[in-house]
């Protein structure tokens, strides 16, 4: 596993150190805070074939995919952001997704988004690369920026079979067999089901 922390810097350097974090555990990004002093962030990362999953949580700042980060890229992915705690809004093609706890929204690295992330966020973040994601769900470009309501139970709404539809085709999108591989990694990272973290999130 990937552990980044601001604890790990002197708090000078902590929002400088937090910059580089993000671009090494998903993509290439700005951001941005309007008061950097004490600023403390984590990302708890794991590495599968083609798909990662990490943990994210810190203070409140703005985090941007710019049309400069987007040139410079090599790698086109999908991205998945399930809000775990807190609130943080994810704007893409003029669509703003306002996420609350048990929420979660689609966005892609390869057009430009904005993350408005308040104090004390936390978010589970799935990351798959986009040629995976669409040779499996081809609407996929077409559902960025757009919130889906995780915490529903299954059948529960279109918007919550759409949620489970995205999050298992992530997780087997070439980077696991089976949902039963991606729930036994899941469990030994976060030491619960999938299932059993994202209701504990909801209640």
């Amino acid at each position: 596993m990937e552990h980044f922390s601001t604890e790990t810097v002197a708090e000078r350097e902590r929002f400088s150190y937090w910059r580089e974090a993000v671009c090494d555990a998903y993509v290439h990004l700005g951001c941005e805070i309007e008061q950097p002093s004490g600023f403390q962030g984590e990302i708890k990362l794991r590495r599968y074939p083609n798909i990662a999953v990490s943990l994210v949580s810190g203070n409140a700042h703005d985090v941007y995919r710019r049309p400069q980060d987007i040139a410079q890229a090599d790698e086109e992915y999908f991205l998945l952001s399930l809000q775990t705690s807190n609130a943080a809004d994810i704007t893409q093609h003029d669509r703003r997704a306002e996420l609350k706890r048990g929420d979660c929204a689609l966005y892609c690295s390869t057009d430009p988004y904005h993350l408005s992330l308040t104090g004390g966020f936390q978010q589970l973040v799935l990351q798959v690369r986009k040629a995976d994601l669409l040779g499996r769900l081809p609407e996929a470009g077409q559902l960025t920026g757009m919130r889906i309501d995780c915490a529903s139970q299954v059948g529960g709404s279109e918007a919550a079979q759409l949620a489970d539809r995205t999050i298992t085709e992530l997780a087997m999108a070439r980077g696991f067999e089976n949902m039963q591989h991606f729930s036994k990694s899941f469990r030994d990272h976060f030491q619960m089901s999938p299932r059993d973290y994202r209701a504990n999130k909801a209640n």
